[in-house]
């Protein structure tokens, strides 16, 4: 958890541009300890309770608090740690209102916990999986487009809708439509209807339930093309291993390179997509662990040592 937090910060702090999540992920895992060994019912059933609590939770305490309001990106940078009203702000956003709020992201590690300890290598757990991941999905979506649509949703959120209006006429685009593309981690609090949307980053309950059901099932598929394929998805594979080394210098190079993007940004940016998949189909086979990974693996085994002990 330290070392992904001082990560978090370095790359917030050199204007990576993208909406850094290293340091959200070490309060994660953080706030994970008490439930290592927690059965993989209780986590489900945990996750679920906390995915519908955690949003409704999340607005109340925003509304309550001024100034309140989701921010694109929000990790700490070491800049934020120079004043106590910055620090206390970045903690904030780490917990409640940036981009990864602990407080509506804790569901997705819960059910990450009780998928790792099912034995992904079983058919019957794979499709128990893709079952699962296809209902959430349809649960979800389903019924926040009921909520939305039938139960009077749209009516409550009128009064934004309205807002919303000019802005959307001059982007030919419908308020509803706009509003469901404006999220960047948690919902407006400008009404509680917001927390009937299902838009990709709004924080909502029924956004995290479609997305983790549609996270189940793809894990399942690519379970089976795993086996499959295991050759053509190889260097795919290589990535996922080396996540966070490449993560890192993905940020730091994009960091690097984004003012000179231009009008054709998607060439420098296929490149690094194709370098990553060749320099980690090469290290991987012959290197094992990259380098973040390493220091990652060094520093929580020793400390898993000392707390043995």
């Amino acid at each position: 958890a330290v070392v992904l937090f001082l990560l978090g910060m370095v790359l917030t702090q050199l204007g990576a541009p993208m909406m850094v999540i290293l340091s959200f992920y070490a309060l994660y895992f953080l706030l994970a300890l008490p439930f290592l060994r927690v059965r993989p019912a209780v986590l489900a059933v945990l996750a679920a309770v906390w995915a519908v609590a955690g949003p409704v939770v999340s607005f109340v305490v925003r509304s309550a608090l001024p100034g309140s309001g989701s921010t694109a990106g929000g990790a700490l940078s070491f800049t934020d740690l120079t004043s106590w009203d910055t620090a206390v702000a970045g903690v904030q956003r780490l917990l409640l209102d940036g981009a990864y709020p602990v407080i509506t992201w804790m569901p997705f590690v819960f059910a990450g916990l009780a998928v790792g300890r099912l034995d992904l290598r079983s058919t019957a757990v794979r499709l128990r999986l893709l079952v699962t991941g296809v209902v959430l999905t349809v649960v979800g979506a389903g019924g926040s487009w009921l909520a939305l649509h039938v139960f009077g949703g749209v009516r409550a959120l009128q009064p934004v809708l309205d807002r919303l209006a000019p802005i959307a006429a001059q982007v030919g685009e419908d308020p509803l439509d706009l509003l469901q593309q404006l999220g960047f981690g948690v919902a407006p609090t400008t009404t509680p209807a917001t927390l009937l949307l299902n838009a990709p980053h709004t924080g909502t309950p029924f956004e995290i339930v479609t997305s983790t059901g549609a996270a189940l099932a793809v894990l399942a598929l690519c379970l089976v093309a795993g086996d499959h394929l295991r050759v053509l998805l190889a260097p795919l594979a290589a990535v996922g291993a080396l996540a966070l080394t490449v993560y890192v210098v993905q940020g730091l190079v994009l960091g690097a390179v984004v003012e000179g993007l231009g009008e054709q940004p998607w060439l420098p940016l296929l490149v690094l997509a194709l370098g990553s998949l060749v320099l980690c189909g090469v290290w991987r086979p012959l290197l094992g662990r990259g380098p973040l990974e390493r220091v990652l693996h060094w520093a929580s085994t020793r400390t898993a040592d000392v707390v043995v002990r």
